[in-house]
Parts: C-alpha cells; sequence; structure tokens
C-alpha cells in the first residue's frame, strides 16, 4: 500500500514508522524537516500542510492509495475533502467534520444547542467593543481563547478575573 503521511510532529513520527513496521510504501509531507519521517519515509517533500494543491499533486504523482493527516491546519484547509475528491482515502475528518475541532466558538455551540453535560458557559464576541461590554458585566474567572488554531495551545491567557484586567 501506497501512504501519504501529512506532517512532521512526534505524532506523525510515530504514525510513519508504524506504517513503514507493517510494510506501507510511505511518502511523507511536512514543512520542516523530521529527520525520523525522513529516515522512516519511502521519500518526502517538504511543503506546507495548508497548501492543499501542492500536497494533493504530490500525493498523485506518488499513486498514494491513503493519506493519514496528522495536525489539524491541514484539516481546517480542507485537505482531506481534496484529496477524497481526487480519490484518495483519508484518515482525518472532513473540513466540515474538523469544525468541531477547529473552532471553539463552534464547538461550544454544538454542546449548548444539544445540552451536552459538563459544556461550560462561553461567550465569543465579533469585536472588541462587544468583548469589553462582557468583560465590564461579569465578576467570574474567564479563560480567554483565541479565533484559530494554536497548536494544542488554546489557552493563550491564564484563568484570570475581571478584576485583573484593564478594560478601558
Amino acid at each position: 500500500m501506497r501512504v501519504l503521511a501529512v506532517g512532521g510532529g512526534g505524532r506523525e513520527h510515530a504514525i510513519v514508522k508504524a506504517l513503514a513496521r507493517s510494510g506501507a510504501d510511505v511518502f511523507a509531507v511536512m514543512k520542516n524537516r523530521n529527520p525520523g519521517i525522513a529516515r522512516a519515509s519511502k521519500e518526502f517533500s517538504l511543503i506546507k500542510e495548508t497548501d492543499v494543491n501542492e500536497v494533493v499533486r504530490y500525493a498523485l504523482s506518488k499513486k498514494a492509495h491513503l493519506a493519514v493527516i496528522g495536525p489539524e491546519s491541514p484539516l481546517e484547509a480542507g485537505l482531506v475533502d481534496s484529496l477524497e475528491e481526487k480519490g484518495v482515502g483519508c484518515v482525518g475528518p472532513t473540513k466540515a467534520a474538523a469544525r468541531i475541532e477547529t473552532s471553539k466558538s463552534f464547538a461550544r455551540a454544538l454542546l449548548a444547542k444539544h445540552s451536552v453535560p459538563g459544556n461550560l458557559a462561553f461567550a465569543s464576541f465579533g469585536s472588541y467593543e462587544e468583548a469589553r461590554r462582557y468583560l465590564r458585566g461579569i465578576d467570574h474567572e474567564v479563560a480567554v481563547k483565541p479565533v484559530g488554531l494554536t497548536g494544542g495551545k488554546g489557552v493563550k491567557s491564564s484563568l484570570m478575573s475581571r478584576r485583573s484586567w484593564t478594560v478601558t
């Protein structure tokens, strides 16, 4: 089997090693060279994982039967959708299905809509002014999460109470 591995981190390294041990011909795409993946792969190419057109082109040029996508960013960019459209099976969700992981506000709203127990109270804002009004009106701790992917580092600010903010 010819398998495309997408990503250059430790998780992808473990996946590539396991695929190679199983007898698969592994072709890897990563934005930065991972020496372990380079050694375990039949061939690799340095391509930004979110460059969907280039990754698909590479997969087709290697006649990949299957693609294993590790990082979230190519999932958010729609890589699975594009590969599957060209007949390459994928381990990883489509862009729409990946939203539950790539958009915290989408995930929280979905959990709220279906009354999933354990969902935390949350608020999302489209402007600085909306966020400022909200923060002025609360008296409890908050965690601030940015829009977009943060590589597993979702909370960029530590927990803080309204009293620790300077809201102007």
